[in-house]
């Protein structure tokens, strides 16, 4: 018998809820500026002018948020992140809105049973586009200029209601110089309604940088975060393994050895350059001074097989096998092997507490002089 699975229909439900609450808005904002006049005046069905400048302002955030909810419902319906995220932040200028210039109830309620529900089924949204699409920079770029354009529009209507705009160009001066924050002061509300709407156009512009952010950045930050935690469970993982501290032809042919005998490998370097080269060969690679211990704990030497101080210094190496020693006990005894160069610093490495110490120089020496013995 085949066992199906089927998918939780809630959040489809709440997609196309979001959407419903898109076209809502859109209708209620319509609603404030549009009226059917009996007639053959076709040029009087758009009565704009006769509403107050306020009304017109929130008229006009109403049919752009509600139009931002249905572009973010359909990314719901494919259960994507970045639209559940954006529809939080629609959602709360959506509140925001309905209680201006006057309560509007239906909207009210609508919006926060939404965002609890978003908030409620967060997990089924987890679709991460693997592929590049342009939904995010769509959002974003939408997000930023809605902030312009309700700034512009909402201005010009206003201008009455402000002692130095007189066109669009003072419109725009004006939002620009609201947005960035700068205020020089040559422009002010004179009026109540006035200043409503600025305080309106500030938290538009807050939101749509935090929208703008989310949208276009969240992604990188998200993958950056998740790829560090991954290597970090990854490192909670290691046990039986081998550390190799220091990257060189030395280190890199004793880890091609281990390999062959199935032990794993974690190399310890300290620059970002050394740990590429590692990872393109096919190892794993942490960067950090390996003379530290929070290093050395990190890289879990407490559970593994044996530490490699493989450095190009003799000096580095001695004290990396120091600070490996004060991990020892009886429950962790791994095995500390040290590379010297010179003869005068193996007695130094053993000291410090080295279980073996091998010095290429040394050993490639007595060889090299037993082959010149062999020719005689």
């Amino acid at each position: 018998m085949k066992l199906t699975f089927r998918r939780n229909p809630m959040p489809s439900f709440i997609a196309f809820a979001v959407i419903l609450n898109g076209i809502l808005n859109i209708v209620v904002g319509m609603s404030s500026t549009l009226r059917l006049h009996a007639g053959a005046e076709i040029k009087h069905y758009f009565s704009y002018f006769e509403l107050v400048p306020s009304l017109k302002v929130s008229s006009l955030l109403s049919v752009a948020l509600g139009t931002m909810l249905v572009m973010i419902g359909i990314g719901l319906f494919e259960r994507k992140r970045t639209a559940w995220r954006g529809a939080f932040i629609i959602l709360a200028l959506m509140i925001l809105n309905s209680t201006y210039p006057r309560l509007t109830v239906s909207t009210f309620m609508l919006s926060l049973i939404f965002g609890f529900l978003l908030f409620l089924f967060k997990r089924e949204f987890n679709i991460i586009n693997h592929r590049p699409m342009p939904y995010n920079q769509v959002i974003g770029i939408f997000s930023f200029a809605f902030a312009v354009t309700y700034g512009i529009v909402g201005s010009y209507l206003m201008r009455d209601q402000f002692n130095n705009i007189h066109g669009w160009l003072d419109a725009f001066y004006y939002t620009m110089e609201t947005l960035t924050t700068v205020g020089y002061g040559d422009i002010l509300p004179i009026t109540n309604n006035a200043k409503i709407f600025v305080c309106s156009l500030l938290i538009v512009g807050v939101g749509s940088f935090v929208a703008t952010v989310t949208m276009l950045f969240g992604p990188f930050f998200e993958k950056r975060v998740r790829g560090v935690v991954n290597f970090m469970n990854r490192l909670s993982s290691y046990k039986d393994h081998v550390i190799i501290c220091g990257y060189n032809s030395l280190a890199l042919q004793t880890a091609y050895t281990l390999v062959d005998q199935n032990v794993g490998i974690l190399f310890i370097v300290e620059s970002s350059e050394s740990a590429k080269q590692i990872e393109i060969k096919g190892f794993h690679a942490m960067i950090g001074d390996a003379t530290s211990q929070e290093t050395l704990k990190q890289a879990q030497l407490n559970r593994a097989k044996s530490l490699i101080c493989a450095t190009d210094n003799d000096s580095t190496n001695v004290v990396i096998v120091m600070t490996a020693k004060e991990f020892k006990s009886e429950l962790n005894n791994f095995k500390i092997i040290a590379r010297i160069e010179k003869a005068d610093n193996i007695t130094k490495a053993k000291k410090a507490g080295a279980d073996s110490v091998i010095s290429p120089a040394v050993i490639g020496g007595r060889l090299m002089a037993e082959e010149v013995k062999k020719a005689h």
